[in-house]
């Protein structure tokens, strides 16, 4: 017996099958009790022999199951109509009704066929009746469902130019072709079908993604008019074709949605009459896409199938929320930001575990790297007209919708791992290891690689002028041989079946070749069902030219399957959701859907991971109707079947999904009214004078401060802007008895963009401001401003300071004056390279009390890309450290050695994680009394992947010796060395040595970085990166850092701002992060916008993210700076935000326990805010419970807080201690009642 894997054959069976009916049409003897004994169940007892542990899948060859089938297309008509090479699908599922499911083939250039299951893995073919055998189109995919409701399953069959066929099940394998009563069938393209009850009458409805049944491009000429200076299609074709910058578009077919009157009998809806909205309205016109699958499921929870549409090419995917009455809306562009932009087929489980379903969508980034480079990545030429290309970013790869509170998705495949597939068609979720977790597969091939960079080339040099044929017949024949002979010129695309393993938390690894999937072949119809009966799911995938491909799970856990009978007509219960809970395993959840995937459609058993052979589980099924029942006591090792009872046990929303309640209100309100602010975007091009750049250095923001410059309590706004433009200021004052803000401007204009600002006290009550400038665009111009906030301004450390990225202050001699530390900014066209970073200090005796300080800057003078910096006392002494986020290196960290700085950056540890640090904030986060640090960093979810083992590298040096830097970003290839990142064509501009007609892409692809760099190894310099997750670095109290990742969802964007306070009064230190997007170079990424993040402080240390909801911040936009400080003198802390190029967020506290105590300092000489005292509070029996820093001195990005603390309200007389700078101790007390106190030194 022939087998494609290597291990077992066919006879080494895991499971042998025991039938023992357990149960009468009443009740259960002994297996398991039920809820009511309106349930009949049947339960088959399954014996799992004892031996290895064992689980994936072993290939059983075709023709070892008595399967003869083969899905072959002739060449030339694929070169006639390249839809074709789209392939075929399959159906699986039990047609007799004898527990065994059957298979049936559809072919794209033969005759269909149905293989009964005889048990044992032995198939016979069945006789089709001539219109299912052979419909006279193409067969492009099936389903089996009970369309007419008499409890067995009928056949639609989906075809390229008659739409939808209906064949009738009569029992005994025959057949009835109802296609014409049906009313499905239609001259279109068939490409997607899925069903489910949408408008709650019971029965089985219908929608139907169409393709197209022919393309354009495949047509040898199409004839265009002029009209006035427009170019447009022939009006025969206006419905079809459209031109757009000069280049012919085609519009596909538009999709159809059909209702069931239950008894297979089918109408259209239209698409402009009410049932499809968007905004609330009907819709204009049918969407014209290129639709390749569809799924009716329900991921809003709210028991209403929901449609996801899967479209190619340019049109984009289309998400729909049902209301079960038939109808539709538009998914809100809000709630979602990315998508797939050649989506082949989707798949939704709960991946990571948190009750709601999350959504996989399939495209074809290939799995290597390295032939990447050597492949042409999908263009979308009308990424810039929403109105045909949608609200959503559309990205060349695999996405992983993660859904979040309020109908929200967050993509997160690249944080993943699931980016990439290869050239993929369907994805299925199931539980291979059956470990309670949800695992992935997904089908993949072609029958070319289409986007082969060395054939196109040379298909392009064959191109000619097409003339001189008699007459259209003859041009199109000779064009369809030619098409068909480039074809033949394309390397085949034979790839595997990609396994990945959920880790949990919505992370997978790639497990292709240990699960035995990893045989290559175009893979492109998938299905799923437990052929053998042993209580797991089995693989089948219709591959194109080639035998299908059968593969035998063969794990060896313990399992509980279990199928569902509906009410008629829906019998098989599609759209049944259901939760199983054992002990010793995470929650499942699964969901019975019809159709569905890529061409195909699987059987409808359900397959749960059990802990034991002896566990018993609970489960809970919401019944398509709304209806719900419990059923307990279901034994391990069995097949359950489940019948709807006759009259509902509970009600429709007897039994809640999990969720987590949301907070009474939202802590947080939206108040930027009070502001009125947008900012403009910064103008600055970079990638024109530097092309190579990773990402934009020109967007960094512009710099925020919320210092109480008029001393009345409140906290005040300064906000930078981009050159050209003023500095703002929002004062608070009364307004009609209320507190509001003035608003001015500061009369200097900006010559660069504005980077950190800090507002100084000075000794009295004046407040001066200090700004930094990014010196990337007027370049020799001062980068240092200092204004009174009166009117006058002069600049500062002209030639010193060429470029500022970001300020912040300290007592770095302890008492006295404070010093300030100026970051360097990237250096115009020379990234990586920056400007000098320096420390500054104001002695006041002096006439021009600015004076650098030399003994205190020398320290810095190693210090390279510098993003973020803060003053902090680490070692409790009064004398701060000086803390540097470095891109593209460590966290460098300065010991203060009574005004001596020396770098201690690896005693302390963190030298460990090498970073693109963004941001810096330090607070005690686990309670210990010492001062830990959160970094902001780019985050997991991008295409980068680094580790200690793996560090992500990047060369960069001048290799044109022309003052411009090149950065060459580098990948591992398989065999371990590393080679050039970017496509070949991008290195030639950039890179004299090499010569693109003197190199393949082919052979390009395998170039390493050190032949590519030989010419002058030496005029190359590495910047390398091992952690990309932004992370909390816990002090120890004894010199040294341990660091933790932040939790998955902070992960899935760069962070920029970042703050710590207690925003809910409970004592804890909450967390609040600003996420990004990253403007990057065409040919690298874009980095996902994200949000304002809030993870609350939990009682035990940790951190648990808070929802839009019960937070009340966005997570909508991309935010930079965060400030906090009391806008509005209620005693809570406030959050003030800003986005480049957008509004300016003002957000009140009104959580009803946050108003607190709120503690300011005065210090003496040049330091009267008191920036770097420390304070803590003490029990009675002296123990602190809570240590303090004083904020004002500048940190996370680009931003100055208040020097404000807001403390929670202590009903008794407390004792609190301040160190101030210099190492002092002093203790206070504050009475109970107070709720404001300014302490003086």
């Amino acid at each position: 017996m022939k087998c494609f894997a290597s291990g077992w054959m066919v006879g080494e069976i895991l499971s042998s099958l025991r039938f023992t009916i357990l149960c009468g049409l009443m009740g259960v003897l002994g297996a398991y009790s039920l809820q009511s004994q309106s349930l009949s169940s049947q339960s088959l007892q399954l014996t799992v022999e004892a031996g290895q542990d064992l689980e994936g899948f072993v290939g059983v060859a075709a023709e070892d199951c008595g399967v003869d089938f083969r899905n072959d297309l002739d060449p030339l008509k694929g070169a006639g109509n390249r839809v074709l090479f789209n392939g075929s699908g399959l159906a699986l599922g039990d047609l007799n009704d004898d527990g065994l499911p059957e298979v049936f083939f559809c072919a794209i250039d033969g005759e269909n066929a149905l293989f009964t299951n005889r048990g044992s893995w032995q198939f016979q073919s069945c006789a089709l009746p001539p219109s299912l055998r052979n419909p006279g189109v193409p067969s492009r995919g099936a389903v089996f469902a009970d369309v007419d409701g008499d409890r067995d399953l009928d056949i639609l069959l989906a075809t390229v130019g008659r739409g939808v066929l209906v064949f009738l099940n009569r029992g005994s394998f025959r057949f009835e072709d109802a296609s014409a009563k049906a009313g499905l069938e239609t001259r279109f393209s068939a490409s997607g079908l899925t069903l489910a009850d949408v408008d709650g009458n019971g029965s089985l409805d219908v929608y139907v993604a169409n393709n197209r049944v022919d393309d354009i491009r495949d047509k040898a000429r199409v004839p265009v008019r002029r009209v006035g200076n427009q170019i447009l299609p022939p009006k025969q074709w206006e419905d079809r074709l459209f031109i757009h910058q000069s280049q012919l578009h085609e519009y596909g077919e538009a999709d159809r949605l059909y209702l069931n009157n239950g008894l297979g009998q089918f109408t259209p809806v239209s698409w402009t009459e009410g049932a499809f909205r968007s905004d609330g309205k009907p819709l204009k016109a049918p969407p014209q896409d290129w639709g390749l699958s569809a799924m009716l499921c329900d991921w809003t929870g709210d028991g209403w199938p929901d449609l996801y549409v899967c479209n190619d090419y340019w049109t984009p995917d289309r998400l729909w929320v049902g209301d079960g009455q038939g109808g539709f809306d538009a998914l809100d562009a809000a709630a979602l930001k990315i998508t797939s932009a050649s989506s082949m087929g989707v798949d939704m489980a709960d991946v990571d575990q948190d009750g709601d379903l999350d959504l996989f969508v399939a495209d074809m980034l290939d799995r290597d790297p390295m032939r990447r480079k050597a492949q042409l990545p999908a263009v979308n030429w009308v990424a810039n007209l929403p109105h045909l290309n949608g609200p959503w970013t559309q990205v060349n790869r695999n996405t992983l919708l993660v859904q979040e509170s309020g109908g929200r998705f967050v993509e997160m495949a690249q944080m993943a791992s699931v980016q990439a597939s290869g050239w993929s068609w369907c994805p299925i979720f199931m539980d291979v290891d059956l470990d309670g977790l949800d695992d992935l597969l997904v089908s993949a091939g072609y029958s070319h690689d289409m986007q082969d960079l060395d054939t196109l080339e040379k298909i392009k040099g064959l191109q000619h002028p097409w003339q001189g044929y008699p007459d259209e017949a003859s041009l199109q024949a000779a064009f369809t041989q030619e098409m068909k002979e480039h074809i033949a010129l394309y390397p085949p695309l034979r790839e595997p079946v990609a396994a990945f393993r959920n880790l949990g938390k919505g992370q997978f690894e790639d497990v292709t070749d240990r699960w035995g999937t990893q045989h290559p072949a175009v893979h492109q119809g998938f299905a799923t069902a437990d052929l053998d009966a042993d209580g797991d799911l089995d693989l089948v995938l219709n591959r194109f030219n080639d035998t299908p491909a059968f593969y035998r799970n063969q794990a060896s856990g313990a399992r509980l399957s279990l199928s569902l009978m509906g009410k008629g007509p829906n019998t098989a219960a599609v759209g049944a959701r259901m939760w199983l809970d054992v002990e010793g395993l995470p929650s499942m959840q699964r969901t019975v859907i019809a159709g569905g995937r890529y061409l195909s459609h699987g059987e409808s058993k359900q397959v749960f991971a059990m802990p034991s052979a002896q566990a018993i589980a609970s489960l809970r099924i919401r019944w398509p109707d709304g209806s719900q029942s419990v059923h307990d006591s279901l034994m391990a090792q069995q097949h359950h079947l489940i019948q709807q009872p006759a009259i509902p046990e509970l009600p429709a929303g007897g039994v809640s999904e999990p969720s987590s309640a949301p907070d009474p209100q939202p802590w947080f309100v939206d108040a930027s009214h009070w502001l009125n602010h947008v900012s403009k975007p910064s103008q600055a091009n970079d990638f024109a004078m530097q092309p190579s750049l990773p990402f934009s250095q020109a967007h960094g923001g512009t710099g925020l401060s919320s210092v109480d410059i008029n001393r009345d309590g409140r906290s005040d706004i300064i906000l930078g802007a981009v050159k050209g433009e003023r500095i703002t200021v929002f004062e608070s004052t009364d307004i009609d008895g209320e507190p509001g803000f003035e608003r001015r401007e500061l009369s200097y204009k900006l010559v660069n963009n504005s980077t950190g600002l800090l507002a100084m006290g000075l000794p009295g009550r004046a407040v001066h401001l200090l700004m930094g400038q990014d010196g990337y665009q007027a370049r020799g111009a001062s980068s240092m401003v200092e204004f009174d906030l009166k009117g006058r301004w002069r600049t500062l450390f002209s030639k010193e300071l060429p470029g500022i990225h970001s300020l912040v202050a300290g007592p770095a001699q302890g008492m006295g004056h404070l010093g300030v530390a100026a970051m360097g900014y990237t250096r115009w066209g020379l990234y990586p390279h920056c400007h000098p970073s320096l420390i500054f200090e104001q002695e006041a005796s002096k006439p021009n009390p600015w004076q650098i300080a030399p003994n205190l800057s020398k320290a810095l003078r190693s210090v390279v890309r510098p993003r973020s910096a803060l003053w902090c006392d680490l070692r409790g002494d009064g004398y701060p450290e000086l803390l540097i986020a470095s891109h593209g290196g460590p966290i460098r960290l300065f010991e203060n050695r009574k005004g001596h700085l020396e770098e201690a950056t690896a005693q302390w540890g963190l030298d460990r994680w090498r970073g693109l640090w963004t941001s810096l904030v330090a607070a005690d986060l686990d309670g210990n009394g010492h001062l830990d640090l959160l970094a902001g960093n780019l985050g997991a979810n991008t295409r980068w992947q680094a580790s200690r083992e793996k560090p992500l590298r990047w060369y960069f040096g001048d290799p044109l010796k022309n003052g411009r830097y090149v950065v060459i970003e580098t990948v591992y290839h398989a065999d371990g060395r590393q080679g050039p990142a970017l496509p070949r064509d991008k290195m030639v501009s950039w890179m004299p040595s090499m010569r693109s007609e003197l190199m393949t892409h082919e052979s390009y692809k395998k170039m390493s970085i050190e032949a590519l760099l030989e010419p002058d190894p030496e005029g190359w310099s590495v910047m390398e990166v091992d952690t990309l997750e932004s992370m909390i670095l816990y002090n120890n109290g004894e010199g040294k850092f341990d660091g933790e990742p932040l939790p998955l969802p902070v992960q899935q964007a760069p962070i920029s701002g970042v703050q710590a306070a207690d925003f809910n009064g409970d004592g804890q230190v909450d967390l609040i992060v600003g996420q990004i997007g990253m403007i990057s170079s065409v040919g690298n990424f874009s980095f996902q916008l994200g949000g304002l993040l809030l993870l609350r402080g939990e009682s035990d240390g940790t951190f648990r993210k808070m929802s839009p909801d019960s937070c009340g911040l966005p997570f909508d936009a991309g935010f930079q700076s965060i400030g906090l400080g009391d806008f509005n003198g209620d005693h809570r802390m406030d959050i003030v935000a800003t986005q480049a190029g957008g509004q300016t967020r003002l957000f009140f506290n009104q959580h009803p326990q946050a108003a607190g105590l709120s503690v300011r300092i005065q210090g003496k000489g040049n330091n009267p805010f008191g920036v770097g005292c420390q304070l803590r509070m003490l029990d009675d029996a002296g123990g602190v419970l809570f240590a303090r820093t004083m904020p004002g001195g500048g940190s996370g990005w680009q931003t100055q807080n208040d020097p404000l603390l807001i403390l929670p309200m202590i009903s008794a007389d407390v004792e609190y201690q301040i160190l101030w700078p210099g190492g002092e101790w002093r203790s206070h007390h504050i009475g109970e009642g107070v709720d404001s106190v300014t302490i003086i030194e």
